[in-house]
């Protein structure tokens, strides 16, 4: 179940991520960037587990 989340939520802020480029967003870019980067540790880390 962790797993299934943990792919879903990235995809929205994936999506967001890209609106936030479309409009030049930086605030948004930056909060973005920093979800996926953290989301991608989480995993890496759950993965080790």
């Amino acid at each position: 179940m962790f797993l299934k989340k943990a792919e879903t939520v990235p995809a929205n802020w994936k999506k967001s991520y890209e609106k936030a480029k479309e409009y030049q967003d930086v605030a948004k870019i930056l909060i973005e960037e920093t979800k996926l980067d953290t989301v991608e540790k989480i995993m890496a880390e759950y993965r080790r587990l």
